[in-house]
């Protein structure tokens, strides 16, 4: 649906209808270029912030005028309208969260933090919104019976699923009690995002002698003094890294010194202390990794903190198989800091499968295996950063 802003959109998206004769905000109307492409030319950090805000009461007014329509509803006056509401919202956005992927500041950071939380409550106030969602469910009871192409029908039950996954059917209780979660997720994902811009940030290498530097390109040689400069370090020069484990430099520098540090630093992101530690990095979340790596993995989330496992079967037994599900509620090394779930799935000859959740030993096992394997990592990553004390070292 196209009101779930915060994911990032295709740039071609920005062409969208609106009618704004505001002229001072190039967010406010549609842009004349090829394909409607954004004017970045013309958009400043200030334009930001009023469109969002704009964009939002624009589309709360448009999706409103769609719920209180005492007309029968129809895929024109219902699916086809909320397709072209929030075309300032649409506009701002695919501008805004492309470049706060791809080349950020300080001040975008800001909006984006600040907004987090208010594109969640405008998303919730349309995927809640009971009079609308009993349109889209006429509509989705009849839609064989409507006059459209297979498109049209698709996009009804996209709508329709959509608004049952986001809890349109759930009680007004669990309605608010979602709309708060949705709000705080909101803000975590966001400060998550930005903590691991920030350690990235943090950690690029700083080269004083430019010797170091043969093997890569002139053109990516000045760009390190660029960097340096606006770093305040002239004279110097800085690899930035990118948000992956290999760099893209090593491939080109011939110095093994170099590449080491690089190899060494990038790896080291998230695990080497301080206010950007990830849950991928502690001792629970590697030692899980390690008792299950026979088996194949479905999904890693260490920012949800959660391993899925797919389906392990034994070759002894083809016909049952295990999965699992492992939660982590803390990175602590303790009992309940880990939540496990067992899967078994049995079929019969004619591919008939039965899956069913248990518990016993096995879970207990598990949880035992790791915790004994998490403490092991523990001692010695304690033990690595113990610094026995040294009087050599101290100084008159």
């Amino acid at each position: 649906m196209k009101v779930l802003i915060q994911s990032l959109v295709f740039l071609t998206m920005w062409g969208c209808t609106m009618t704004n004769s505001d002229k001072s905000n190039p967010f406010f109307q549609e842009s004349d270029l090829y394909l409607n492409y954004p004017p970045f030319d013309e958009i400043k950090i200030e334009h930001y912030k009023p469109a969002f805000i704009k964009g939002m009461k624009d589309q709360k007014s448009e999706i409103n005028k769609i719920a209180e329509n005492i007309e029968p509803p129809t895929f024109e006056n219902t699916i086809l309208a909320m397709e072209k509401s929030g075309a300032v919202l649409d506009r701002v956005a695919t501008v805004f969260y492309a470049l706060t992927s791809a080349h950020t500041n300080d001040d975008m950071e800001k909006i984006r933090a600040d907004m987090a939380p208010k594109l969640s409550a405008h998303s919730d106030k349309i995927l809640l919104n009971k009079s609308l969602f009993e349109k889209i469910s006429n509509l989705y009871n009849e839609r064989n019976n409507l006059d459209i192409d297979p498109e049209g029908i698709r996009l009804i039950e996209k709508y329709y699923v959509d608004f049952i996954r986001s809890g349109a059917k759930l009680t007004e209780n669990q309605k608010q009690k979602l709309k708060d979660l949705n709000g705080e997720i909101a803000v975590l994902q966001t400060n998550f995002s930005q903590n691991v811009l920030k350690e990235v940030n943090e950690l690029a290498i700083i080269v004083d002698d430019v010797s170091e530097l043969e093997g890569l390109s002139s053109s990516a040689i000045q760009a390190a003094s660029n960097e340096a400069s606006s770093r305040g370090l002239n004279g110097k020069y800085v690899i930035a890294l990118k948000n992956t484990s290999g760099q893209p430099s090593m491939a080109s520098l011939k110095n093994r010194s170099l590449r080491e540090r690089i190899h060494r630093t990038s790896l080291s992101r998230g695990s080497r202390g301080g206010d950007f530690e990830f849950a991928s990095s502690n001792e629970l979340w590697r030692a899980s990794l390690d008792i299950i790596d026979f088996m194949p993995l479905a999904s890693a989330n260490y920012s949800g903190g959660m391993i899925i496992t797919d389906w392990f079967t034994d070759k002894d037994n083809p016909d049952e198989s295990i999965k699992l599900t492992i939660r982590f509620l803390s990175n602590e090394v303790r009992s309940d800091a880990l939540s496990i779930k067992i899967f078994y799935r049995k079929c019969t000859e004619l591919n008939k499968c039965v899956v069913n959740q248990k518990t016993g030993n096995l879970e207990k096992e598990l949880k035992k295996e790791i915790l004994k394997l998490a403490a092991k990592y523990k001692t010695k990553k304690d033990k690595d950063n113990f610094k026995e004390y040294n009087p050599v070292n101290i100084k008159d």
